[in-house]
């Protein structure tokens, strides 16, 4: 999946979910094998039972990041002040070292 931001365009390898896998997200996955995920929903997060960082996007129809944030484990509630389409979750790791530190910054992280 490619999404923009600050008129850059990043390739991120992503796993779509739906149905149950919705609700699950990155809850009781290791950080080693945690995927990034796409959802097309609208509406809040929480990180409980997430174990390490990651990186929300929020993006609209044209895959423009709207808004992002780098949430910490077991956090209430996450959510955008601005209106999107669909988010993205990608954990803070090795295999996605790259494209969190051209989202966030490494300083960020």
């Amino acid at each position: 999946m490619r999404v923009k931001i600050g008129g850059e365009e990043i390739e991120i390898d992503v796993l779509e979910k739906r149905g149950f896998g919705v609700f699950r997200g990155l809850m009781f996955r290791s950080l080693a094998k945690a995927p990034a995920l796409r959802f097309d929903i609208g509406g809040s997060l929480h990180s409980f039972f997430v174990f390490f960082n990651f990186v929300v996007l929020w993006l609209d129809d044209g895959n423009n990041v709207v808004d992002s944030r780098v949430v910490r484990p077991f956090t209430f509630y996450v959510n955008s002040k601005k209106k999107f389409s669909r988010i993205v979750e990608v954990p803070v790791s090795r295999r996605y070292s790259e494209v969190v530190e051209r989202l966030v910054g490494e300083n960020k992280i």
